[in-house]
């Protein structure tokens, strides 16, 4: 089946050959099975705690790189000024809170919030069907010139994203390859959402 999955992708994206994606479609699900027993109820508990974490830290990062650079920036006494002047004319110089380094933490924000957000609302069958959808987007993206799209349960998104959920969980569908309509059209937008948020801060 994996192979199968790999085959609805071409044509694959350069410099990927078959035995790449079927590598890393094959490495996905070990770490999504692995993954499986997070969905149930302790499981989606550490994760809201995890991400609460990640965001509390995130928080405090933020913080202190703002004190840091008010420091730098005002609070330093002359000779500090001078020496730190030395460092910001360096062609490699970074600023700490530079575009891409915002846009890092916006996302790893996001993820925290849906994560948090996907445990008070989904369960732990939804959860699975949800990141089956997921992980069949991010593939996609990676090694197909194809864009994911789900304008039919037969389109090359669509279907490999129920056969993850099928190699997952094979009782799912019965003898069917399930559609994750729902979860693909969600993930679809989840992702746009994102990237046009991502052109607003660059």
């Amino acid at each position: 089946m994996v192979q199968a999955i790999a085959d609805l992708w071409k044509p694959w994206a350069d410099p990927y050959q078959q035995r790449d994606v079927i590598a890393g479609i094959n490495e996905q699900i070990r770490v999504f099975k692995d993954a499986v027993p997070e969905l149930s109820r302790e499981g989606v508990i550490a994760t809201r705690e995890s991400a609460r974490r990640i965001l509390g830290k995130i928080a405090d990062l933020q913080h202190k790189i703002t004190d840091l650079q008010h420091e730098c920036d005002g609070g330093a006494s002359p000779e500090m000024r001078m020496r730190l002047a030395g460092i910001r004319c360096r062609p490699d110089y970074v600023k700490p809170l530079d575009d891409n380094y915002l846009k890092t933490l916006n996302d790893i924000k996001c993820e925290c919030d849906a994560a948090i957000q996907g445990t008070l609302t989904t369960g732990r069958g939804n959860q699975v069907k949800k990141w089956c959808a997921r992980s069949a987007w991010a593939l996609m993206c990676r090694f197909s010139k194809s864009p994911p799209t789900s304008g039919s349960a037969n389109s090359p998104f669509r279907y490999s994203a129920g056969m993850i959920c099928k190699i997952i969980d094979p009782k799912t569908g019965g003898d069917e390859i399930p559609d994750l309509e729902r979860e693909c059209e969600a993930v679809l937008k989840t992702m746009s959402i994102r990237t046009k948020r991502s052109k607003k801060i660059s």
